[in-house]
């Protein structure tokens, strides 16, 4: 597979920003970026990133040697500084050495396809990211660390155990071998116990992750929008005395707790002769 990179952060001013590189010989590629080499895998340094032998910006550089990465490839990340221009011309350089632009979820797709992480895990990659709350941060990790993959392998081994062991009966009991025990009656109500726990403490993740939404719907003058202001603590609708000052869907989001909220004002209900109003309102 080709070398490619990616922004890790958000693409806008900020203290620092991430750029990840994966691929093999991407390694090869680093004395034509940096003023110097890292002279350990897997540490730490302070580089100088080049541009046509112009310094770009001094940045943070860590390096991996495959398959002892994220991508199980070689890879490297350079920790910049969040300007736009700066992002701009660490894009540039890295076009330079013929390094391709990742499309979304290209680094995990590769993980997934270099046995670095299961099917599972990977999924679990975007959830932990759009997770909202504390539950689903929780939940979402625990998948991603692998534990869901493990607790479903120890059932299928319980599985497997109990079923060789009926076989077993069918296949030999004219031979005088004894498969149907009280042991076995015994693992069997124990892997029915573990896989009902089991059951019992998985979610819906459609469920639990989609935002929940207030809208507020009244007559003119009531207030909605004085309410929508205070819950956002700043003033995002136009308040006044004159009915009919909103006239169009203003959404929001609001944190209460580790809950995340879709918050949405909406024009007075009332009859009208203003078109654009009316519109509003409908």
């Amino acid at each position: 597979m080709s070398v490619v990179y990616a922004l890790a952060t958000p693409p806008a001013k900020s203290a620092i920003c991430v750029f990840r590189v994966s691929g093999e010989g991407c390694l090869d590629q680093i004395p034509r970026l940096f003023n110097s080499a890292p002279k350990e895998h897997g540490f730490f340094c302070v580089r100088d990133i080049l541009l046509k032998n112009d310094v770009v910006d001094n940045v943070g550089l860590i390096s991996f040697k495959g398959p002892k990465s994220y991508t199980g490839e070689d890879s490297f990340e350079i920790y910049g500084h969040g300007g736009l221009g700066v992002m701009s011309l660490i894009i540039d350089a890295l076009q330079s050495v013929g390094f391709e632009e990742a499309g979304p979820g290209e680094f995990t797709k590769r993980a997934y396809l270099n046995n670095k992480i299961t099917l599972n895990q990977s999924e679990s990659v975007l959830d932990v990211i759009e997770s909202s709350s504390k539950s689903e941060v929780l939940l979402a990790s625990q998948s991603l660390s692998g534990a869901f993959t493990k607790k479903i392998h120890e059932i299928s081994k319980k599985i497997d155990g109990v079923r060789m062991r009926v076989e077993g009966e069918i296949d030999f009991s004219d031979e005088g071998e004894a498969f149907l025990d009280q042991g076995l009656i015994k693992d069997l109500g124990v892997l029915v116990s573990d896989f009902k726990s089991f059951v019992d403490g998985c979610f819906n993740k459609k469920g639990l992750g989609s935002k929940k939404s207030v809208v507020f719907i009244g007559p003119p003058n009531s207030g909605k929008s004085s309410v929508f202001n205070r819950l956002l603590g700043f003033e995002r609708a136009l308040v006044s005395e004159v009915a009919g000052t909103t006239r169009d869907l203003i959404e929001s989001e609001v944190f209460y707790n580790d809950l995340s909220f879709s918050v949405t004002d909406s024009a007075g209900i009332r009859e009208t002769t203003d078109k654009i109003e009316s519109r509003g309102i409908d």
